[in-house]
């Protein structure tokens, strides 16, 4: 409680009260990071295009009979075969866009290894990298680059970068802010 106000007889207490911010509650994080990354891409910049990218990967989630939206929307947020599906079905052929999960079937990783290779992949082309994320935040984002303490991130939560000393993998028996999940990562490029 911030303070009081006394009102003739009775005291009036106030409280304090931060305001949600629009996306605040949603859990649409992947779906974002599935148009951001066409849109970085492709050079998809206009509202009109990006929102009906997005109408498009929602329609085919609800046609493949995919996360309900009222439990996408509150509590579920978007699995990781919804993203394999949206960008198999819709991202890639229709944005001829080229995907690879190099690490699906060889999570044996070490993070300094994982880190040169999305670095030398993103140095390589023109790319980003879709990624989903745990620790701190349970949420998908994009890294369009690596530098020697950072991974920078275009991210629909306004997240900017993710320091390195503060990464881990699953697979480490340390606990540290943010959990990188290389089975759960898409190299995206156009040529």
């Amino acid at each position: 409680m911030k303070q009081a106000i006394m009102n003739n007889t009775q005291t009036v207490k106030l409280v304090s009260f931060k305001s949600r911010q629009q996306g605040s509650l949603d859990c649409l994080c992947g779906v974002y990071s599935l148009v951001n990354a066409t849109s970085y891409l492709r050079h998809i910049h206009s509202w009109k295009q990006q929102s009906q990218l997005m109408a498009k990967i929602l329609e085919h989630m609800k046609a493949k009979g995919m996360t309900p939206m009222i439990a996408r929307l509150t509590k579920e947020g978007t699995r990781l075969d919804e993203i394999a599906s949206a960008l198999k079905y819709i991202i890639c052929p229709q944005y001829t866009i080229k995907r690879a999960k190099p690490y699906h079937h060889n999570p044996e990783t070490t993070l300094q290894h994982f880190l040169r290779h999305c670095q030398g992949f993103l140095e390589q082309n023109k790319a980003i990298i879709l990624i989903g994320i745990g620790g701190y935040h349970d949420h998908w984002t994009l890294i369009y680059r690596i530098t020697q303490t950072r991974l920078l991130l275009h991210d629909s939560s306004q997240l900017k970068y993710l320091g390195k000393r503060y990464c881990c993998l699953p697979s480490e028996n340390i606990q540290k802010t943010h959990v990188l999940y290389p089975t759960h990562t898409y190299f995206l490029w156009v040529e």
